[in-house]
């Protein structure tokens, strides 16, 4: 489920941003290149803009499916809060981008604009499964770093956004604004269905 997640994710946005800007199964090496110190599963790489998915197969368990709210709490963290966690950090490591080195699925390394900044890189988390409650989970639940303002989604919202917002142009845009106003939507629990219409 993993790996069609990612690919899921990897072909709905060739037709925005082109095949040769999507990269799969980043691995983030050392300069030395001895040692993985993080993986990105999908990251695009686009006019000096960067954009930083982690792909979650798996969220929630039968027990918090059915209302369990200590099942529901342990599922987000390991899920969902620790998917945020590591975009995150690649996304810090993006930033400094002179100490460490990029090789995509091909073992093909990439090349990080030097002058990239904190407003050139979003990240996002996208859930394999339908997660209605999603909005008011994470505004309740996420820890978030204000540099960093996550946009969290399944694959069928994506596939929504995709569909209208079909150019690099579009969808950049649409990311960035979405993350910047993230806690004024996400206090307010709006569904993405709102926020697209």
């Amino acid at each position: 489920r993993g790996e069609f997640t990612e690919n899921f994710i990897a072909d709905k946005l060739i037709p925005v941003f082109d095949q040769k800007n999507i990269h799969k199964n980043v691995k983030i090496y050392n300069l030395a290149k001895t040692e993985v110190v993080r993986e990105i599963d999908v990251l695009v790489l686009y006019a000096g803009k960067a954009l930083i998915i982690e792909a979650k197969s798996k969220t929630l368990t039968k027990d918090s499916r059915k209302g369990c709210q200590s099942s529901l709490e342990k599922d987000f963290q390991f899920g969902i809060q620790a998917a945020y966690d590591q975009v995150k950090d690649c996304a810090e490591k993006l930033l400094d981008s002179k100490s460490y080195k990029f090789f995509d699925s091909n073992d093909t390394e990439l090349s990080i604009a030097n002058n990239i900044q904190e407003q050139d890189i979003n990240v996002m988390c996208i859930l394999a499964d339908e997660y209605s409650a999603l909005p008011m989970h994470v505004s309740q639940y996420l820890k978030y770093d204000n540099k960093y303002p996550p946009y969290i989604v399944d694959i069928f919202i994506l596939d929504l956004i995709v569909t209208f917002l079909n150019t690099p142009l579009y969808f950049l845009h649409f990311i960035y604004y979405r993350t910047q106003y993230f806690q004024k939507i996400t206090s307010f629990s709006m569904s993405e269905f709102d926020i697209l219409s």
